[in-house]
C-alpha cells in the first residue's frame, strides 16, 4: 500500500490512554475519556495486516482452550504491537490471535502471555478496559461506520457496543447493543488475583453470530468466500502493584495517580488513535482449505486510502478557516496519486458539508464525505 506524504496535515485522532472510548455519559470513564489530540499525519503509512480466516468444518468448542485438534492447522497473526508503534518500547508480553468461521459464527481465538493475572469487573456493561482485557473492532462493511467495539477480562466480562462513527467524528454510541447468543471463554494458565504466584497466560475464545453483525454488513448471514472486513485486536494492560498482598493499579509518585495503561494491537496506527477504523486490519473469509488461500488486494483500498488525505486535509483546513475547502486546489492535493489511474478527485459542496469521489477500478466510483464515510457506487 502507498505511503501518502503531505507537508502539512494534521489528523485528529482519539487519544487512546485507556483506548479511547468518548462515551456520552464520559464520567463512566473518568481519566480514561481524554480525546481529540492533533496528531501529524506525515509518518502514518497505509499498511494494515492482512489475515485469511478459512471456513472450520467442525464447530469450535468454545471452552477457552485453543485445543490442536480444533486450531492446529489455523494461522497465528503477528505479535502484537504498540499502539503507537515505534514511538513506544516493545509490548511486555506476547498477545497474538488466531480466527476461523462457519455457517453460523465468527471465531476468535486469543492467547495473551501474563504473569500477574487478575479482574476485578464482573457486571456485563462495566467498562471492562479498566482491567487488562482483549478488544475486538469489527467494520463488516469498512465504510468505517456503524462498528462494533467487543472488549473481555478474565473473568469473561463482556463490555459490547456499537459506534456510529469514530470519535474523532461525533459518534453516538449505541451501549445498548448486545451480542445475544455469543459465546465466550477464558482458559486461565495460572491463578487469578493471587500475587504470590507467577502466572503464564489467559486464553480467549469468543464466538460472535453473524446473525448480530446484520445490522452493520452489507448482506445478512455469513459472509461468501473471499469477502473482506475491517477488523482489529488490542490489548489492555495495567501495571500492577501487589506489594500489600492484593492486586490493585501501580501509583506513579510524580502524579500520585495511576500509571496510564499499555495498549498492544494487531496492526499498529502509528499514533495514539485507535479508533481509525480505516487503518484496522483486513480479514479475508474462504472456504478453501486451511493455508492454501492467498490474500487478494483490492485496488479501490488505495482509491480510499488516496480520498482519506482529502479528509484528514478538510479536517486541517476547517480547524484553520472554520469552513472545508470547496475544491482540491485549497487542499494542494498535488502530491496524492494512485497507481493505474487518473486521480483527479471531484468535491461538491452541501449546505456547507463536502463530498469527494474518484472514479476507481472495476467501473466503481469511490466516495468519501465530511464525517468520513468512505463507500463505493
Amino acid at each position: 500500500m502507498k505511503l501518502i506524504k503531505s507537508p502539512f496535515v494534521l489528523l485528529p485522532l482519539a487519544l487512546c490512554l485507556s483506548k479511547c472510548n468518548q462515551k456520552q455519559s464520559d464520567d463512566r470513564l473518568g481519566e480514561s475519556s481524554k480525546i481529540l489530540s492533533e496528531i501529524p499525519v506525515l509518518d502514518i503509512e497505509f499498511i494494515p495486516e492482512k489475515y485469511v480466516a478459512y471456513k472450520t468444518k467442525n464447530p469450535i468448542n468454545v471452552d477457552g482452550e485453543l485445543t490442536e485438534g480444533e486450531w492446529g492447522d489455523i494461522e497465528w497473526t503477528n505479535e502484537f504491537n504498540d499502539l503507537e508503534g515505534d514511538k513506544k518500547p516493545k509490548p511486555l508480553y506476547s498477545t497474538k490471535v488466531k480466527m476461523v468461521w462457519d455457517d453460523d459464527y465468527f471465531y476468535f481465538g486469543a492467547e495473551l502471555v501474563e504473569p500477574h493475572i487478575w479482574a476485578t469487573l464482573k457486571n456485563h456493561d462495566d467498562i471492562v478496559l479498566h482491567n487488562n482485557d482483549f478488544e475486538i473492532f469489527i467494520d463488516p462493511d469498512g465504510d468505517t461506520h456503524e462498528y462494533c467495539e467487543i472488549e473481555m477480562n478474565a473473568f469473561e466480562t463482556v463490555w459490547d457496543l456499537i459506534l456510529t462513527k469514530p470519535y474523532r467524528d461525533k459518534a453516538k454510541v449505541i451501549d445498548s447493543w448486545h451480542i445475544y447468543g455469543m459465546k465466550k471463554a477464558v482458559k486461565v494458565y495460572g491463578t487469578i488475583n493471587d500475587p504470590s504466584d507467577i502466572d503464564d497466560k489467559w486464553t480467549v475464545e469468543i464466538a460472535i453470530p453473524w446473525k448480530v453483525m446484520e445490522e452493520l454488513a452489507s448482506h445478512g448471514g455469513a459472509p461468501v468466500n473471499g469477502e473482506q472486513w475491517r477488523v482489529n485486536c488490542m490489548r489492555v494492560n495495567w501495571q500492577p502493584d501487589f506489594s500489600d498482598g492484593t492486586y490493585k493499579y501501580k501509583i506513579n509518585p510524580e502524579t500520585n495517580k495511576r500509571f496510564n495503561n499499555y495498549n498492544w494491537i494487531w496492526t499498529v496506527s502509528g499514533n495514539s488513535g485507535c479508533h481509525a477504523p480505516e487503518l484496522w486490519s483486513f480479514v479475508q473469509f474462504s472456504d478453501l482449505k486451511p493455508g492454501t488461500d492467498k490474500f487478494k488486494d483490492d485496488p479501490n483500498d488505495d482509491v480510499k486510502w488516496a480520498l482519506r488525505q482529502i479528509y484528514y486535509r478538510q479536517r486541517a483546513f476547517m480547524k484553520e478557516y472554520n469552513e472545508y475547502a470547496s475544491n482540491t486546489a485549497q487542499l494542494k492535493t498535488e502530491d496524492l496519486s494512485v497507481a493505474d489511474i487518473d486521480f483527479k478527485p471531484e468535491i461538491s459542496m452541501i449546505n456547507g458539508r463536502w463530498e469527494a469521489r474518484q472514479k476507481g477500478f472495476d467501473d466503481k466510483t469511490v466516495f468519501i464525505r465530511w464525517d468520513g464515510k468512505v463507500w463505493l457506487e
